[in-house]
């Protein structure tokens, strides 16, 4: 059965999109690339950080993993990005340790003052 006009016209608008983003992106790469770092991170290998923040919660009211290390594993993938995303960390790893070791995550944590924060300025 053959394809109605208007899907056809539409898969050939495509097909050429794509192949001009493949022209621009030849074209980029022979005039020298982009002008900041394009390396790659290693893979992630540490299995906590595969695993969702419910499933990270989970096992830390199981007490099968301590806070610390989700905390731990997430700083130190931090540390292998942020090279190339060029962000800007302030590390409160102290704090994580005193609540994991007081088993208090709840009371420790002030919301006013997040570990994590992330922040974008729009140009």
């Amino acid at each position: 059965m053959a394809l109605p006009f208007t899907i056809r016209i539409q898969l050939l608008l495509l097909r050429a999109v794509g192949f001009l983003i493949g022209l621009i992106g030849q074209a980029a790469r022979a005039f020298g690339g982009p002008k900041f770092s394009s390396g790659t991170t290693r893979p992630v290998t540490e299995p906590l950080l595969l695993l969702s923040g419910v499933q990270l919660a989970k096992l830390i009211r199981q007490r099968k993993v301590k806070c610390i290390d989700v905390v731990q594993a997430y700083i130190n993938r931090i540390k292998d990005v942020n090279p190339m995303i060029n962000g800007i960390v302030k590390y409160r790893v102290k704090l994580a340790g005193t609540a994991d070791a007081l088993g208090e995550w709840e009371t420790a944590l002030d919301p006013e003052r997040p570990l994590c924060l992330t922040t974008q300025k729009r140009r």
